[in-house]
C-alpha cells in the first residue's frame, strides 16, 4: 500500500528535490546577475536520467520568474526546448524559430540557409518584450552540444558546467 501511488507515474513532478541543496544554491546563482539586470552564466547541466535535470530547472527557474515581480524594470521570458530529435546546430535554431511563430508561420527542417534560420531568430529575439530571454535546451545530443557551444557568433563565452549526481 502506498501513501501517494501518484508518484509512481511517469508524469509524476515533485516539487521540491531533496538532497539537492548544494547544486540547486550553485544554479541560482549563476542565474543570480539576472536579478541585476546582467546577462547570465551560460549553464550547460548535464547527469545519468532521472537525477533531477529537469526538476531542477524546473524549480530554480519557476523561482527566478517569481522572483521577477519584485522588479518593475525586469521582463524575463523563457523558451523551452526538447532537443531529442535535433542533431545538429541548425535543427535547433530551426525549431527556436518555431517556439516564436504560430502554427500557420512554422519553417521546415529543411531548405533554409543556415545563415537565413539564424537570421530570423535573431529578428525573433530581437522583438521580444523581455529584458533577458533565458533559452533551456534539454535531451541535447553530444553532436548538437558541440556544434551549439562553437557558433555563437558574437562574443565566446565559457559555459558553466554543473552536474547533478
Amino acid at each position: 500500500m502506498f501513501v501517494n501511488e501518484a508518484v509512481l507515474r511517469d508524469n509524476y513532478r515533485p516539487e521540491e528535490l531533496v538532497e539537492r541543496d548544494e547544486e540547486l544554491s550553485e544554479y541560482q546563482e549563476a542565474l543570480r546577475p539576472v536579478i541585476n539586470a546582467a546577462p547570465p552564466k551560460n549553464i550547460f547541466l548535464y547527469g545519468q536520467t532521472g537525477v533531477g535535470k529537469t526538476l531542477a530547472t524546473r524549480l530554480v527557474l519557476n523561482q527566478l520568474l517569481s522572483d521577477q515581480e519584485n522588479y518593475d524594470d525586469l521582463n524575463i521570458k523563457v523558451v523551452n526546448l526538447n532537443c531529442k530529435s535535433a542533431s545538429s546546430s541548425y535543427q535547433v535554431s530551426v525549431d527556436l524559430v518555431n517556439q516564436f511563430r504560430d502554427t500557420s508561420e512554422k519553417i521546415p527542417s529543411t531548405g533554409y540557409a543556415a545563415s537565413q534560420v539564424y537570421q530570423m531568430l535573431w529578428n525573433h529575439i530581437n522583438d521580444l518584450d523581455a529584458t533577458h530571454l533565458l533559452v533551456v535546451l534539454t535531451r541535447l545530443i553530444r553532436s548538437a552540444v558541440t556544434m551549439i557551444s562553437s557558433t555563437n557568433c558574437h562574443e565566446r563565452t565559457i559555459m558553466r558546467v554543473l552536474r547533478i549526481r
